[in-house]
């Protein structure tokens, strides 16, 4: 008994291993495949940046894989560009493709990274294409997209199906064909040209659709230049101050040193002093000389613990007594 659920198509990934020497392609093979494959007339490989170029070769290979009505061929900016890329990135996650997406390196539209993501999808692309893969019909499933007139490797009759050439160039052969019916003159191409009235308004609403999304993305791209600007103004703003406090550090530190060198100076002074008083008072037995010295020694004594204090030491008396003890043995 079938089952109800469709089965999910077999996926071939590309492992490390099999990037041989033909998995490395260039840029020219590359163009030329996806152009014939999907009918299209790409330039560069940074033109499949949007993400719906991958989008459609996966629609190929797997039909109704690929939500091609959210694929937006138009997308330029990164945030239109990576809803493209949600979208193929849906794709993978339902057929079990464990290709992990550089979205953030691919919507920047950089060669490299755009032509290594194309060479892998060639590689799945030749390890997963089926035998009916000829009867794709590129140019009708991209009717389903949305802003493909807006992608300029695809206009223009180039791009159409080959059977849709065929149909064109005998249409276009076509000649309204005169004939006289009871003396009035009747046109067999009336239909025709009825029809292609009613083209012609088709196309000239698409063009005025065109016209409001270009305005409608000019005011955007405005909107984002502003937004640019006021970014930099901040970043010169943050720049300016940064160099400011650079200043202000610069001077705090020469301060500090010229304030630390003084300090220093006045230590060595002071211990001079000390070491002198200290020498009087062993040698000198006269009374009046030890108290004049002595008087002097305290209030000197006072100034070099006041210098020596730390917080291990709040007195400044264990570091004192060091230093006594330094003139001691000396």
């Amino acid at each position: 008994m079938a089952s109800s659920k469709s089965e999910r198509p077999q996926v071939q990934n590309v492992e490390d291993g099999m990037k041989d020497s033909n998995y490395f392609v260039g840029r020219k093979p590359i163009l030329e495949w996806l152009n014939n494959f999907l009918s299209l007339k790409l330039t560069k490989i940074e033109d499949t940046a949007n993400g719906a170029v991958a989008c459609q070769v996966i629609d190929a290979l797997f039909p109704r894989s690929v939500l091609m009505s959210k694929v937006d061929w138009g997308a330029k900016s990164s945030y239109q560009c990576v809803d493209n890329y949600k979208v193929l990135q849906s794709a993978f996650s339902k057929l079990s493709i464990t290709k992990s997406i550089p979205i953030e390196k691919l919507v920047q539209g950089k060669y490299q990274d755009n032509l290594e993501f194309m060479q892998w999808l060639l590689q799945f692309y030749k390890l997963n294409r089926k035998e009916n893969i000829e009867d794709y019909k590129p140019g009708i499933r991209r009717r389903k997209c949305k802003n493909v007139n807006l992608f300029k490797p695809a206009q223009g009759d180039f791009f159409l199906d080959s059977n849709e050439k065929k149909q064109h160039k005998y249409k276009s052969q076509i000649r309204p064909v005169r004939t006289r019916v009871r003396g009035r003159s009747s046109n067999i191409g009336t239909k025709q040209k009825e029809g292609n009235k009613e083209n012609q308004a088709v196309r000239r609403n698409k063009i005025s659709l065109s016209k409001q999304e270009l305005g409608a993305m000019k005011k955007e791209n405005e909107t984002l230049t502003a937004e640019i600007t006021e970014l930099k103004k901040e970043r010169d703003n943050v720049q300016a101050n940064a160099e400011e406090l650079a200043r202000e550090l610069e001077y705090v530190e020469a301060e500090r040193d010229e304030y630390f060198e003084k300090l220093r100076q006045a230590e060595v002074l002071l211990q001079r002093y000390c070491a002198n008083a200290s020498n009087v008072n062993n040698i000198v037995q006269d009374e009046t000389a030890i108290n004049s010295h002595g008087s002097n020694y305290d209030m000197i004594k006072t100034v070099l613990m006041t210098l020596y204090a730390t917080p291990d030491d709040p007195d400044g008396q264990v570091a004192f007594c060091a230093f006594e003890a330094t003139i001691e043995t000396s």
